[in-house]
């Protein structure tokens, strides 16, 4: 096993999606089990550093002409947080209170950057799906085009190995579980099956609908 599909797996069991990859990876069929509550028990490591008491954190709302610098505290926020994956987490439940503090005091630009960031070939396979993951925490109305465009994503034209495609998938696998989360959850899902073809992401939207 390679070490980078090795560390996306361990972000899976991070995240609680392990559950919903294995549909569409391995063809298991594992228990039900919420996916919040999974990673509050499994969590050890992207424990949140950044002081969360300011209630306008570099990222929200920039002022006029400050967009970049927006952007560049967001990159760095994921960067630190996708490097601390792994290590000893003390209190979990606080893990995941502080992740979806942080998801909640986004806005569209910031759905956006992570979007963009999930599809970067160029970043480590940790920082994609843990932006994939962040935007799919903010669970308004508002995030659920950028996940839904994230799950549409074509996948990369260049031959990939295994090890990316896997990548590929869980990124956008992960998207459908933000999508699952919405109060129009069906409407969401179905809508992404008529503009879907690809089969595992397709097999997992319908599993989310039922």
């Amino acid at each position: 096993m390679s070490k980078v599909t090795h560390r996306i797996k361990v972000y899976l069991l991070l995240t609680g999606s392990l559950a919903a990859m294995a549909w569409l990876l391995l063809g298991e069929n594992p228990k039900q089990v919420d996916r919040q509550n999974s990673f509050a028990q499994k969590a050890r490591g992207a424990s949140i550093t950044t002081d969360l008491s300011s209630s306008a954190p570099p990222w929200r709302k920039p002022h006029q002409g400050q967009d970049s610098t927006s952007a560049l505290a967001l990159n760095e926020f994921v960067k630190k947080e996708a490097t601390l994956v792994g290590q000893p987490d003390q209190d979990p439940q606080e893990t995941l209170l502080r992740l979806k503090t942080v998801a909640g005091q986004l806005g569209q630009e910031q759905f956006e950057r992570l979007k963009a960031l999930a599809l970067d070939l160029s970043l480590p396979g940790d920082e994609r799906f843990l932006s994939a993951y962040l935007l799919s925490l903010n669970q308004t109305e508002a995030s659920m085009s950028s996940l839904k465009s994230l799950a549409l994503a074509p996948l990369p034209k260049s031959k990939m190995d295994a090890r990316l495609y896997d990548q590929e998938i869980m990124i956008r696998g992960q998207a459908l579980e933000g999508l699952a989360q919405s109060t129009k959850a069906k409407e969401h899902l179905t809508d992404f099956l008529r503009h879907q073809d690809n089969v595992p992401l397709a097999e997992h939207a319908q599993r989310l609908i039922h």
